[in-house]
């Protein structure tokens, strides 16, 4: 495969003209290419006779989409001095970093200050990630990140920072059972440890571990002493801690007993005796929280006054309107519509997850419990491609697992041909196939026909003599 690809890069370059950077991002997958053809004319309320598929595998709050839309529209209005200008350069808004500095403060409960020049403003998370790798990598240089994980990360480390992604995979590791145990301190600090040596064995230089929290695609919160270990493990092997926040205010009362664990910044933590500062960098934005990934607005607040002032300058490429930035500004200073938002967001939230969870459940649909962050469910369909094969078998990588990979794909276009689609695990670098990832914060009609047709494909996909 390696060999071919090369090929493929080799012959980008000759036919187009292009560098060899350039072939490589030719010859890569198209992330959006699925994404685009889903959304070309889907079925939603509004349009009954949409011919491609329910999207479900869109980490998209929709939900509260039109209450956003209304505070919008009562509240934009063109400055002239400051929208149709350059206004005060690409770092961002002076506005919109105090708001964020502030809303740190506050909400995120930072343990020292937040202050505003902290803060940096780009066109999303992903421009976050990749200046940031950019800045703290070389190229080749390596990211560590636990396994599974957002896919995003693999063209915002790669695409252009040229950063290596390194996944951390927990089969084998000592006290790892089930997804849980990602959460737990030491088997996270062995799982990284193991990870770690391996990449030197490569002659992979790591740089950095990254942490979503609230986890994507598992929709879990780290506790607290698991954020420690993870500082505490990036300390002692000079390690650059990235955390990446932008699920923390979507966090919601999954009805579990005992409860999961609420969100905590690392912000909150009192970490002067653990890690230097210098090495922690948080990463938010407007997309997920506030139910609004069209504005693409990502900040990052970090401490490390190099970081701030290279990731800086390529402000110039990822520079967001300040018409847009004074939108988010306006949500964030505005205390009480954000209360009313969040109260009402969470409540909505609930609703759906509890609407869909019990459908899964009613069809005998397995899932990760362990969840209450998110837009999203993380749903297991191994059954549905096993047969009586050994499930050891679903082991990516494993002897075997090839024919298993094609079983997974069958499912995702019977999925696709039922009208519904959902991101398959492999995506997200899963250890096990036969994982998806559901989005359930859906309009309650467009939710109902997607979760229909998903029961239907499944009972589609049963009818298979795999063995």
């Amino acid at each position: 495969m390696a060999d071919q690809n090369s090929d493929v890069v080799h012959e980008a370059a000759a036919k187009y003209r292009l560098s060899t950077r350039g072939a490589v991002n030719f010859a890569a997958e198209n992330f959006w290419a699925p994404i685009e053809q889903a959304l070309d004319n889907p079925w939603t309320p509004e349009n009954p006779a949409g011919t491609t598929s329910i999207v479900m595998r869109l980490a998209e709050n929709s939900l509260m989409h039109h209450d956003v839309a209304e505070y919008i529209k009562e509240q934009l209005g063109v400055d002239r001095t400051q929208h149709l200008t350059y206004g005060r350069g690409p770092r961002g808004s002076p506005r919109l970093r105090k708001a964020v500095a502030s809303f740190f403060n506050n909400e995120f409960g930072a343990k020292q200050p937040v202050k505003y020049e902290e803060i940096l403003v780009m066109s999303g998370a992903t421009s976050i990630i990749d200046a940031l790798v950019w800045s703290i990598c070389n190229e080749g240089d390596g990211i560590l990140i636990p396994q599974p994980f957002y896919t995003g990360y693999q063209i915002d480390i790669n695409q252009r920072a040229r950063g290596e992604v390194i996944p951390v995979p927990f089969h084998g590791i000592e006290g790892y059972s089930s997804l849980d145990d990602v959460f737990t301190p030491d088997v996270l600090r062995r799982a990284l440890e193991r990870q770690l040596k391996s990449a030197k064995e490569r002659g992979v230089r790591a740089a950095a571990v990254v942490l979503t929290n609230p986890h994507n695609p598992l929709g879990r919160c780290y506790p607290e002493d698991t954020i420690v270990e993870t500082a505490r493990f990036c300390a002692s092997n000079d390690l650059h801690l990235i955390s990446n926040e932008i699920y923390a205010k979507s966090v919601f009362d999954a009805k579990r007993d005992p409860p999961l664990p609420a969100f905590t910044s690392i912000l909150s933590l009192d970490l002067k005796c653990v890690i230097d500062a210098n090495l922690v960098h948080v990463v938010y934005g407007a997309s997920k929280d506030f139910c609004a990934n069209g504005l693409r607005l990502g900040v990052l607040q970090t401490r490390n006054l190099g970081v701030l002032e290279c990731v800086a300058s390529l402000g110039p490429f990822s520079w967001t309107p300040y018409i847009v930035q004074d939108i988010w500004a306006r949500m964030l200073e505005d205390s009480c519509f954000r209360a009313r938002f969040f109260e009402k967001n969470y409540q909505l939230v609930e609703e759906s997850y509890a609407f869909a969870t019990e459908f899964l459940e009613k069809h005998d649909i397995p899932y990760y419990r362990g969840s209450n962050a998110g837009s999203f469910l993380w749903i297991d369909l191994r059954k549905y491609i096993l047969g009586s094969a050994d499930i050891r078998l679903l082991r990516r990588g494993e002897a075997g697992s090839a024919l298993f990979e094609e079983r997974e794909a069958v499912l995702d276009r019977t999925l696709l041909r039922r009208g519904v689609s959902l991101s398959r695990g492999s995506i997200f670098f899963t250890e096990e196939l036969g994982w998806f990832r559901l989005t359930f914060t859906l309009a309650k009609e467009e939710l109902t026909q997607g979760l229909e047709r998903l029961a239907s494909a499944l009972v589609e996909i049963r009818g298979c003599a795999w063995d």
